[in-house]
């Protein structure tokens, strides 16, 4: 027990180190990460075989948008809502979940989709199924998360913390955004195409 703790001190003081000096790259990098292995225990629950391409991008799309993004918000959101306002994290979750999520979500689910290298018509026809599965989800998850992160957990730590929840969340978020859409409904034949059968 000494040994692990002692072991588990050394990486936080050394994350630590590596947040005051790099804070962007060591979020982007622990995001890439936490989303690399959401996807991996996707694909295994789904039992289709591993795609190391599918991975790949989910993993990028964590490490170029999603860290960044999350770093950027949570310190904007600590100087929004001000020290010393009374239920301060309560009101800090308000505004993460109603102001920020449901945007973040939208844009999330079309940067992944154009990463896995789907037309903008291609995303119009899934954007909106996956959207509110998405949205869900995050409202099942996130509120009660993020209450234990803005009342817990000190501002350097707070992606960190969310990458911890998020590595299931990714799980879910990699099988909903890697799904095959609902079939569309097949489109009522032309006249010309309904002539032609008939005359067979």
């Amino acid at each position: 027990m000494t040994r692990r703790g002692g072991f588990l001190a050394r990486v936080m003081r050394r994350f630590t180190v590596h947040m005051k000096r790099k804070p962007f790259a060591t979020t982007s990098i622990t995001t890439g990460v936490t989303f690399a292995i959401g996807d991996c225990l996707s694909q295994w629950i789904e039992g289709r075989g591993y795609d190391a391409g599918r991975t790949a991008r989910f993993s990028l799309t964590g490490f170029l948008f999603v860290g960044p993004t999350l770093r950027v918000w949570y310190v904007t959101l600590d100087r929004l809502v001000k020290a010393g306002l009374s239920y301060r994290p309560l009101r800090m979750m308000c505004v993460d979940q109603l102001c920020f999520a449901p945007l973040f979500t939208g844009c999330f689910i079309l940067v992944n989709k154009l990463a896995q290298g789907h037309g903008l018509p291609a995303v119009r026809h899934s954007f909106a199924h996956e959207y509110i599965e998405c949205m869900k989800g995050n409202y099942i998850l996130w509120p009660a998360a993020q209450i234990i992160n803005f009342y817990f957990v000190p501002l350097p730590f707070r992606v960190l913390y969310a990458n911890c929840v998020a590595v299931f969340w990714n799980t879910y978020l990699s099988y909903v955004t890697n799904r095959k859409p609902p079939a569309e409904a097949s489109p009522p034949l032309s006249p010309s195409k309904m002539a032609a059968v008939t005359n067979v």
